[in-house]
């Protein structure tokens, strides 16, 4: 399902887990966790060719700035992914099934008002 634009893995990983009757936090702590493998591979594809791009001369900024981008998105994720995690011990994810909805139905109200104005 999260091939389908406009689900997301994490989002069908946990609406899954709680299918399964999984806590909201274990839920979302198992998304989370299924997440390390796809982002660490996708570290070790692509930081060698960023390294490879930088070395010919076709990626304009040092090589610590490129490390310490990658340090502040891992420390910023972490910080991120504990308050969420936090925040469903005693929340719902209902606030994002409304996000969801209204900006869905603005999305198709904005393209049929395109579609009508050709």
């Amino acid at each position: 399902l999260a091939l389908w634009p406009g689900v997301s893995r994490s989002g069908i990983t946990i609406t899954a887990g709680l299918f399964r009757r999984l806590t909201r936090a274990a839920a979302t702590r198992f998304s989370f966790i299924l997440s390390v493998p796809a982002i660490t591979g996708a570290v070790v594809m692509e930081l060698p060719k960023l390294i490879k791009l930088h070395r010919a001369g076709g990626l304009d900024l040092p090589l610590s700035t490129l490390a310490i981008s990658v340090l502040v998105a891992g420390i910023a994720g972490y910080f991120v992914i504990a308050f969420f995690l936090r925040y469903l011990q005693t929340r719902t994810l209902k606030v994002f099934v409304v996000y969801r909805l209204v900006f869905g139905i603005m999305i198709l109200v904005w393209a049929f008002l395109q579609a009508g104005l050709r």
